[in-house]
């Protein structure tokens, strides 16, 4: 625990995350790879629910700029386990175009979800269904 400053917390958000992945090939091991995508982003998480400096300034996470078979499903990993909610694209049109694909029909299904749990059970809360659907990150892009 930290005393009264909060030195402790301070130094614990100051601390690199780091986990090792084994191999330069990042399409070696993709479960491997995902799983610890999810690791460091419930570590960030954390990190962020305990520090209102660090929660204010958000986080970029820059992918491996990979973006064929394996290296898009990389992406999209990313952008869930560290619950993106802005995508940056930067000079790279194809990419832009395969995102904006997939967010468009995230949020179809999303919608078709939301409205099938309104349908199954009466909603007690304005907020009660819409709070277990997955947000749709906004998509931007950069020359």
């Amino acid at each position: 625990g930290g005393g009264a400053n909060g030195n402790a917390s301070n130094a614990a958000v100051m601390t690199p995350l780091v986990l090792w992945y084994g191999s330069m090939d990042l399409t070696a091991h993709p479960d491997l790879y995902k799983a610890q995508l999810h690791k460091l982003g419930t570590a960030v998480e954390g990190r962020l629910a305990n520090d209102v400096d660090a929660r204010a300034s958000g986080i970029i996470v820059n992918t491996s700029g990979l973006i064929e078979d394996v290296g898009y499903s990389y992406i999209l990993e990313a952008i869930q386990a560290f619950k993106i909610n802005v995508v940056l694209v930067l000079g790279h049109d194809r990419l832009y175009s395969m995102l904006g694909t997939h967010f468009k029909k995230q949020a179809k299904e999303e919608e078709e979800r939301k409205k099938k749990m309104e349908e199954e059970a009466p909603q007690t809360t304005p907020q009660s269904s819409s709070s277990t659907l997955t947000p749709i990150p906004k998509l931007i892009k950069l020359p």
